[in-house]
Formats: structure tokens, sequence, C-alpha cells
């Protein structure tokens, strides 16, 4: 939006207040899924080189080091997201990181603006894959089965 986009270039980003709506941004548009990694399964995980990218090609940072000290920041101080095992700060790798469950702080969505929402539908769009799915004697085409 024409708003963040403003916050951006004025380096306000990390205002606590512009924070909040970039933690909103963050945990809404991130696509979590089930992973493994050395025979271990992951479940409900995002990948820290994928968040990099999102915050990127969401505007909210405009270098692949910019997303990685906002992700910290996310993480530091709104206790947002963590590695699974608790053992690496954010950074932009195959590491995989896990939603802290008590997101209470955030806004619920509806402060944000078309543009975000719309940005956030397509990443999500792009991040599924549809197929036919069947439930008893139903198919049902261009579905997916959330988790």
């Amino acid at each position: 939006s024409k708003k963040l986009k403003e916050i951006i270039s004025r380096n306000d980003i990390f205002n606590l207040d512009n924070l909040t709506h970039v933690a909103t941004i963050f945990r809404n548009g991130i696509h979590v899924s089930n992973r493994t990694w050395k025979l271990k399964r992951y479940n409900n995980v995002f990948v820290g080189t994928e968040a990099v990218n999102f915050l990127v090609e969401m505007e909210l940072s405009k270098t692949r080091d910019d997303a990685v000290k906002l992700g910290c920041r996310l993480a530091d101080e709104y206790h947002l997201f963590e590695h699974v095992k608790n053992q690496h700060e954010f950074k932009d790798s195959h590491k995989f990181y896990k939603f802290v469950s008590n997101d209470t702080y955030l806004m619920d969505g509806r402060d944000l603006d078309e543009e975000q929402l719309m940005k956030i539908a397509l990443k999500f769009e792009a991040s599924v894959q549809l197929k036919s799915n069947r439930k008893g004697l139903c198919i049902y085409s261009d579905t997916f089965v959330g988790t």
C-alpha cells in the first residue's frame, strides 16, 4: 500500500506501532506446512529463506539483509516465532521455524488494506496445489485440504 511504502522509505518500519502491523502481515501471510528433515517430521513450520522472500516480495524490506534484521526483531521482541529446536536465531537459510501459539497482540487482519490482503491471497494461492479430493462418494475438483 502507499502508506506502507512511505513507512519503508522513511526507514520507519522499525517503529513499534508499524512493527505490530508488519507482524500481522507476516503472521497472516507466511505459509506453514509439514516438513521433514533427517527423517524427523516438523508440523506447521516455515523455512527461513521463504520468510525472507515474503518480506522482500511484500516490500516490507528492501534487501534480504534488512529482511533478516526485521525477522529477528519479530522473533526477539514479539516472540512471534522461533527455531523449531530453539537453537538458531532467524536466518536466511533452510532452517525451520514455527509460530509461537500466543499471538493475541496481533491485529486480526481487518486492519490490513485491500492491496495487502490481495498480496497475501495471491501468495497463498501460489503455494497451494489444487487437485481433485474425495470425501466419501463425492469428488471435489480443484480443491485443497488444509492442515
